[in-house]
């Protein structure tokens, strides 16, 4: 292979890689700015909650709230809160 047609190859290799280098960094910073964002609404929500615990003084109101927030935060379907009796070693 003549020497000016390697030296053709390898720099289109170098921009190809180049390419695909920046591609891969864009993609990057949009996961991480999409993580970022979602912490920090899963975060605003556990402040909730929290202040949600230090207001509410009855246990029904409380547990619902903490039960949406979490079930929110997981992104699941429903939830569901067992209650353990230590005097009858039951969960119900």
């Amino acid at each position: 292979m003549p020497i000016d047609t390697l030296i053709i190859f390898i720099f289109a290799n170098v921009i190809v890689l180049g390419i695909v280098w920046y591609k891969f960094r864009l993609s990057v910073r949009k996961e991480v700015e999409r993580a970022t964002s979602s912490v920090l609404k899963n975060e605003n929500k556990m402040m909730e909650v929290t202040s949600a615990m230090t207001a509410e003084i009855q246990l029904l109101p409380l547990l619902q709230k903490v039960m949406e927030t979490v079930t929110e935060i997981l992104d699941a379907d429903r939830s569901t809160l067992f209650l353990y009796d230590t005097k009858t070693n039951e969960l119900w």
